[in-house]
C-alpha cells in the first residue's frame, strides 16, 4: 500500500510540474525544499525545481550517479565511483561556508543524504561522516548520522 501510495504522489508530483516523460522514469527521486533530483535508467542525474542557487543544474562533468538526495538549498549525488559531489548554496542559515563541500579525506561512500545545511554520508567502511557542520544558533557542532549500512 505505501509504495502504491508514493506512486501515486510521485505521479501527481511530476504532473504538477511539468516534468517530461524520459524524466517521469526515475529509478530513484529524492526531494528537497526548493529542488528535486532523479536518477535516469541512463544513470544520469536530474534535478528540477528552484535554481537560485544551482541547485537545479547538475553539474555538466559529473557522469554517471547510483544515487542523488536533494536538500534545502543544494543537492549531492554519490557517482559509480562511489564518490560524492554537490551542488548549489554552499552557506548554512547562519551564512557559514562548507555545506556544498565534500571533504578531501571522505573517501568511497555507500549512501549520501543532504538536510537542510548539512549532507551526511556513509563510507563503503560502514562508518558514517558529517560532509559539513550543522549547527544551533548557541554552538557550532558536527551532524548526528543516524544512517546505518544495510546488511
Amino acid at each position: 500500500m505505501r509504495n502504491g501510495l508514493l506512486a501515486v504522489l510521485f505521479t501527481l508530483l511530476v504532473a504538477a510540474i511539468g516534468a517530461t516523460a524520459a524524466q517521469a522514469a526515475l529509478p530513484q527521486v529524492s526531494a528537497g525544499y526548493s529542488v528535486a533530483c532523479g536518477v535516469t535508467r541512463a544513470s544520469d542525474a536530474v534535478c528540477w525545481g528552484a535554481d537560485d542557487y544551482g541547485q537545479a543544474t547538475v553539474p555538466a562533468d559529473l557522469g554517471k550517479v547510483t544515487q542523488v538526495s536533494a536538500g534545502f538549498k543544494h543537492a549531492c549525488a554519490l557517482t559509480t565511483a562511489q564518490t560524492v559531489r554537490c551542488w548549489g548554496k554552499d552557506t548554512d542559515r547562519f551564512g557559514r561556508a562548507g555545506v556544498t563541500t565534500v571533504p578531501g579525506d571522505l573517501g568511497t561512500v555507500t549512501v549520501v543524504s543532504a538536510g537542510y545545511g548539512h549532507t551526511c554520508a556513509v563510507k563503503t567502511s560502514g562508518r558514517s561522516r558529517a560532509g559539513a557542520t550543522r549547527t544551533s544558533s548557541r554552538s557550532r557542532t558536527h551532524c548526528a548520522c543516524p544512517v546505518r549500512p544495510r546488511p
